[in-house]
């Protein structure tokens, strides 16, 4: 059976990052469809594509056997029965209530709209206007207007409903989502963005994963949108983290040098060595921002490719100095990753105080508390691996220790681990590695316990010009 909804190869990117990496999505008619995943990984992006609000590089996108790739937004709602909800601009603020739902169903009655505010049980401020409601009333008068667009499309609609229960209280979130499945759910062909993973496990007929730029099922979810692996007791030890080989420098210059590690989940790694061995540079490799001479990095099962976004792959990264962006605020920084803090960022501010107290131009903060922001900005992305490059730099003791005892004692759990850079402190119950430059031959197939790891980097290793005395990065593996 033809998919009502077809999407093939769809690509989209943004300063050369590819957030979608050609994917391929089939809905059938009526089907029910959550997307989850961490932030930053393109699921409003996908639904940005699919409903025409951003140009794709390339990809089609089909509605009931329409190629609509050219279409506009308005022209896919007009003509394909497309419907779509937005995470943030729920209503328009200069009008009322009963405006923003007729505004919204085209051509529907005063009296069809009053009926669906009332359903909601919004009829009381249906002369309000939307800049004067709460944001649990705005995400209700938007769900009343989904309801009557569907309502009158009919079962035909596609309907993209991005995080629509965002600020409602469990009460409302459930009375809401009875609405949906009654009204909606079954009778329209619909993609679901939502944060509050048991309400998409309720809702949905099935859940695809966004990582790396690709669409991937879904089995169990966790409370971050990340899929849950069943394991083994002899699996458990799955390394969040593996380093195969890495050869990396700059220029001429090597700075890493066939390095092989594992990190496994739940740990906490501290890189040390002396300056110029490599610790900030195997951070940003890791990360995907320096391309290797050869060698592979794997995060949570994926291999990490240069120029990807880190959050795609469950990484929160602190750069060294705590860079900021001039210009910007504080609450601008936090933005460019959530509009609203995540969990791990709400306890670390208060694990924290310091970190909370935070406004006003990133421009003007001192060294301190741009680390503090920058770590923050981290946890937003509520991540799954956590590198931090000198993440305490400029903090008083005190400060220094809380910020330790959050991430070492509360924050780092199974299925989370920590790569970091810090000198001058060596935290109880992390491990050790010490990065050391020594002069060996170009690396070969060597043993990882029972287990052997061969080299699988990218092309030859490296350029001849570069084999000869090619430093060795050493590691060196302590507990602390």
């Amino acid at each position: 059976m033809s998919a009502w909804l077809s999407c093939r190869g769809l690509v989209s990117a943004f300063g050369g990052v590819r957030v979608l990496n050609g994917i391929d999505l089939d809905v059938q008619l009526g089907e029910w469809v959550g997307v989850v995943g961490p932030n930053g990984a393109g699921k409003t992006v996908l639904l940005n594509a699919i409903s025409g609000v951003n140009a794709l590089q390339s990809g089609s996108v089909a509605i009931n056997g329409w190629d609509v790739t050219r279409w506009s937004l308005a022209k896919r709602a007009a003509r394909a029965g497309l419907i779509r909800s937005f995470e943030n601009r729920c209503i328009s603020a200069r009008l009322s209530a009963l405006q923003n739902v007729l505004l919204a169903a085209h051509h529907a009655t005063r009296h069809e709209a009053e009926g669906w505010l009332e359903r909601v049980g919004l009829h009381h401020v249906r002369d309000t206007l939307g800049e004067h409601l709460s944001l649990g009333e705005q995400r209700r008068v938007g769900l009343a207007a989904i309801c009557l667009q569907r309502e009158r499309v009919g079962n035909a609609a596609v309907v993209l409903l991005d995080e629509p229960f965002r600020g409602l209280d469990a009460s409302a979130r459930a009375e809401l989502a009875a609405l949906l499945r009654d009204h909606v759910r079954g009778r329209a062909s619909v993609i679901l963005v939502e944060h509050d993973i048991e309400l998409t496990h309720r809702l949905s007929d099935r859940i695809l994963y966004v990582a790396g730029g690709r669409l991937k099922p879904a089995g169990r979810i966790n409370e971050s949108g990340t899929p849950v692996r069943s394991v083994s007791a002899e699996e458990s030890g799955v390394p969040a983290v593996t380093v195969t080989d890495l050869c990396a420098g700059y220029g001429e210059t090597v700075v890493l040098g066939g390095l092989t590690f594992r990190c496994p989940n739940g740990s906490a790694v501290q890189l040390a060595g002396p300056n110029g061995s490599g610790k900030s540079t195997l951070l940003r490799v890791l990360t995907g921002a320096i391309v290797p001479w050869s060698g592979t990095v794997v995060v949570n099962g994926e291999l990490v490719r240069a120029g990807e976004n880190p959050r795609v792959h469950g990484i929160g990264y602190v750069p060294q100095g705590g860079r900021v962006i001039p210009g910007l605020s504080v609450q601008a920084h936090l933005n460019l990753i959530s509009r609203y803090p995540a969990e791990v960022e709400q306890k670390f501010v208060a694990a924290v105080p310091e970190a909370g107290r935070l406004h006003g131009s990133a421009s003007d903060l001192s060294a301190g508390q741009r680390a503090l922001l920058t770590l923050r900005v981290a946890l937003r992305g509520d991540p799954t691996v956590l590198l931090a490059d000198e993440p305490a730099a400029g903090l008083a003791a005190g400060v220094r220790d809380r910020v330790y005892r959050y991430l070492l004692e509360s924050w780092l759990r199974p299925g989370r681990a920590m790569l970091f850079v810090e000198h001058g402190l060596s935290p109880k119950g992390c491990h050790e590695i010490r990065l050391e430059v020594g002069h060996v031959p170009a690396p070969q197939s060597r043993s990882q316990g029972d287990s052997t790891i061969p080299y699988t980097g990218p092309g030859p290793w490296p350029p001849k010009w570069r084999q000869k005395a090619l430093p060795k990065s050493k590691c060196h593996h302590s507990a602390g």
